[in-house]
């Protein structure tokens, strides 16, 4: 997978996560990558991230990146943090919001 910055990175996610497509989500992830999708929670693996990223894909989230906390760049591989907005969609027409 190329991206061309962090930022870019963070939209394929967010593109990909609205689409539902957990196979594309997987795809900006190394085999080996840890990924924290809430505080405390640590998975490693894409055998882990795919199990999270289903339920999250689900509901077909809208993000909006609206900063960003900080990254580290090695090579080719990327550390991003940053703040979000989130608005998943639940069946029957429900939505939930949040942000971190």
């Amino acid at each position: 997978m190329t991206t061309t910055s962090p930022l870019h990175l963070m939209e394929l996610f967010a593109e990909r996560a609205a689409a539902g497509d957990v196979e594309a989500l997987l795809a900006v992830h190394e085999p080996d990558a840890v990924f924290e999708p809430q505080s405390g929670t640590v998975l490693r693996g894409t055998a882990q991230i795919r199990e999270a990223l289903t339920g999250f894909a689900a509901m077909r989230p809208t993000i909006e990146y609206t900063g960003e906390a900080g990254r580290v760049i090695v090579d080719d591989i990327a550390l991003v943090s940053n703040t979000w907005t989130m608005t998943g969609h639940l069946p029957a027409r429900a939505s939930t919001a949040t942000a971190g």
